[in-house]
């Protein structure tokens, strides 16, 4: 987030820079020195990412200020709120000159007891906690009273008084384990190489001490996914940890410029699109992440967006450690857009609804069969190729209405089933069954990237006997041309570029049977009875690096133009 302005109780997040005179629908759309080895293999039962909240209120005000007025540290019931919602994680913003008002001097024994009591606390639950100094690599200093933010390295607020405070705040949870060390919030206004440096003097101090607890290291321009390859955050790669237990912070927001100061989402996908190519990044490097700020408006793109990035993180468990929604906390307005609290009457707000449904960690069948199938990703409608199939996508009205739709898990290590509107469907390994359900039609997006080399040419996607997609020996992945999908007698409409094919039919009829029936889907429109099923079967084991093919389900029918931009 971007901060502008200050209030003594917050009307939005902009706020959290009080140093100044002191975001459920399902989405229709889609260096430095060289440290220690980061490589990491994704493998059997990997667990989805930690979900959790920011819990705000100690990082907000005038500085220094008085407790309980200018700001105010969450309590028990805030921790216990999203802890019974099933949270696991809070990040736990707080200012670095309350809790160290001298450089170089010991802490406030008052700023520090209530600053350890939210973390005992939590931990107590077996809640983690990320510390959270949130000053944007500045802070103010008694000596000029106050009145103005040094940047950190500077004269003033050397890097080694950062060291210094870090080591000092390591000793005291070095024995927690459930507790994790935030270094910065959203460092600004300085380079990466310069902040690369601070960063690695902090660890460095941090190890010193003996502690082992794992550091998030965030990037400078506020950390941003969506900027970190455009921001020479590519830098980040020369963090040197003794211990290797390190994952890089970074947030992100939905409105137009990524600031998290409007409700507006640019898209319902948008959130995923943004951190495509950090996600990209970190995994060539072997990094992980978690994601410390993002939420939407409460509006349905919002909610889209929300459920579209939680599902791309549960996707990617070999990226991704956990995340914190912004934000809860015992200061915010009912008003405020992403207050992530109970609503005054009891009732729980949208977003935490959504995000309480991806908060826990969950383990994944994604390797447990041999051979290739498909996992699907409910929020973006799409399946990714994984070998091991645990669940069939129905795209009807209940599912376009609710979000995302629990499925059975998987009955046994051999097959799976899978219940749905249309009654239980089944397959064995191999095999995928689509329930293409639903009164607007539908869209299929299947696409893939390069791939291992192999002996010989391989079939990966086929519809009954003939070829959809096949992997050369060189890894090479290449759509075979012809007609690829028929329902019954007739194709669906088909685009087509290198590494994407588009398949669309405009109207889905609730009918009995398995027909086709009206004008040619060529043509832009066709009708299909409801519970119409495509069968693929996909060949060859995916690989532990990534996926083989992606299936993107739309519930809706794209247009032709729309589509001709989504397969470029």
């Amino acid at each position: 987030m971007r901060p502008s302005t200050i209030a003594a109780r917050p009307t939005r997040r902009s706020v959290l820079l009080a140093t100044a005179a002191v975001g459920a629908t399902i989405a229709t759309a889609r260096p430095g020195t060289a440290g220690p080895s980061h490589a990491t293999t994704q493998g059997p039962n990997q667990t989805s990412p930690k979900g959790g909240v920011n819990l705000a209120g100690a990082d907000f005000g005038t500085i220094p200020g008085v407790h309980g007025t200018e700001y105010l540290y969450p309590g028990p019931r805030d921790v216990d709120y999203f802890g019974d919602l099933g949270f696991g994680l809070i990040r736990l913003p707080f200012k670095w000159e309350r809790l160290q008002p001298r450089l170089g001097a010991p802490f406030a024994p008052a700023e520090e007891r209530l600053l350890t009591d939210v973390a005992r606390y939590a931990t107590g639950r077996r809640i983690e906690v990320v510390l959270d100094p949130h000053n944007y690599a500045k802070r103010r200093i008694a000596e000029d009273g106050w009145s103005r933010e040094h940047q950190i390295g500077s004269a003033a607020v050397p890097s080694d008084a950062f060291a210094d405070f870090w080591s000092r705040l390591a000793r005291l949870f070095a024995a927690d384990d459930d507790v994790l060390f935030g270094l910065m919030n959203e460092p600004v206004g300085l380079s990466s190489d310069a902040w690369l440096g601070i960063a690695n003097a902090a660890i460095g101090a941090i190890r010193r001490t003996g502690a082992t607890n794992r550091i998030l290291v965030p990037g400078v321009a506020y950390t941003g996914a969506h900027s970190w390859l455009t921001a020479n955050n590519t830098v980040m790669e020369g963090v040197i940890d003794p211990l290797d237990r390190f994952a890089f912070d970074v947030h992100q927001y939905f409105d137009a410029d990524s600031s998290g100061t409007r409700p507006d989402a640019v898209s319902g996908t948008i959130g995923s699109e943004r951190i495509e190519a950090f996600q990209a990044w970190a995994r060539a490097h072997g990094f992980k992440a978690y994601l410390g700020e993002f939420n939407g408006g409460r509006n349905p793109a919002g909610y889209n967006a929300l459920h579209d990035l939680c599902q791309e993180m549960s996707a990617n468990p070999d990226i991704w450690l956990g995340w914190a929604a912004w934000a809860g906390g015992p200061r915010w307005p009912e008003t405020e857009m992403f207050n992530l609290g109970p609503w005054k009457d009891g009732r729980i707000r949208e977003q935490t609804a959504i995000l309480a449904r991806y908060a826990r960690p969950q383990s994944s069948n994604a390797w447990v069969t041999e051979g290739a199938a498909v996992d699907l990703d409910f929020a973006r409608g799409r399946v990714f190729g994984v070998p091991s199939l645990e669940a069939a996508l129905a795209l009807g009205a209940e599912a376009q209405e609710s979000g995302p739709r629990s499925v059975s898990d998987l009955a046994d290590r051999k097959g799976i089933r899978i219940g749905g509107p249309a009654g239980p469907l089944s397959a064995t390994p191999g095999e995928a069954l689509l329930g293409l359900m639903g009164g607007e039609g539908f869209t299929l997006l299947i696409e893939t990237r390069e791939l291992p080399s192999t002996p010989s040419a391989v079939d990966l996607l086929r519809t009954g006997t003939q070829p959809l997609l096949r992997r050369a020996p060189s890894g090479a992945a290449e759509f075979l041309s012809g007609e690829l999908l028929r329902t019954a007698s007739q194709p669906l409409a088909r685009w087509q570029s290198k590494r994407r094919v588009g398949l669309t039919i405009d109207r889905v009829q609730q009918r009995a049977g398995l027909g086709v029936t009206g004008q040619s889907p060529v043509e832009g429109r066709a009708e299909m009875p409801d519970a119409a099923r495509v069968a693929f079967s996909l060949g060859a084991q995916a690989s532990s690096g990534g996926y083989l093919v992606r299936i993107v389900a739309f519930p809706r029918f794209i247009e032709r133009a729309d589509m001709a931009a989504l397969v470029a």
